[in-house]
């Protein structure tokens, strides 16, 4: 007789996948119980209704995210920078995909591109472009700072150590190219759909 799978839930914070009876999010420490909203007890988050009052549980909503300090405001004349970029795309994605719902590959080349943009943000760089599971981003416009080099190595690092599926029998590997070079930056495109980004060899 085949043993019965465990149940497991999403993070509401970060959407990683946990069992059921785990209390808090191994990705990211949030707590995993459900509050129950009329006498206050703590729940397992299968549970519909209170084990301690019987009320009604309602879906706990994500927790809300700290403010980051948004991009830097882009400006509009072309300018000359010293850059790095950084290319970040899911190893095997593609042969991943062909044998999944296309709303499941949404669903997960959106959450992966989130977290890897993520990493980009904390270490202030700036995202250009997100294609399916490619990310595109740059360090050193339109911000720059002395060590952006630096930054973007620990962004591809920070990237390649997180599991961006969330699921532990299912470790997805990110693959990461930096490179440093001078570009011309600014604003490209039709009027309708001009977006800011940067040309060079690099």
């Amino acid at each position: 007789m085949d043993n019965p799978v465990a149940p497991t839930v999403s993070c509401p914070n970060c959407g990683a996948a946990a069992p059921a009876s785990q209390r808090f999010c191994g990705e990211c420490g949030k707590s995993l119980r459900v509050k129950c909203p009329a006498c206050g007890a703590e729940n397992a988050p299968t549970f519909r209704f209170c084990g301690n009052c019987g009320s009604g549980l309602e879906t706990p909503a994500a927790a809300p995210q700290p403010a980051a300090a948004g991009p830097a405001p882009r400006p509009e004349l072309e300018e000359r920078r010293w850059v790095t970029v950084l290319f970040a795309d899911l190893s095997g994605f593609t042969a991943m995909s062909e044998g999944m719902d296309p709303e499941d590959v949404k669903d997960f080349a959106d959450r992966c591109a989130r977290r890897m943009s993520d990493k980009v943000r904390q270490f202030g760089g700036t995202v250009l472009r997100v294609l399916g599971d490619e990310v595109l981003a740059v360090f050193g416009a339109p911000a720059a700072h002395e060590d952006d080099a630096e930054r973007a190595v620990r962004a591809a690092l920070a990237m390649t150590s997180q599991n961006l599926s969330g699921d532990p029998e299912r470790p997805v590997q990110v693959h990461v190219g930096v490179n440093t070079g001078q570009v011309m930056a600014g604003l490209m495109g039709p009027d309708e759909n001009r977006d800011y980004t940067v040309m060079g060899d690099i």
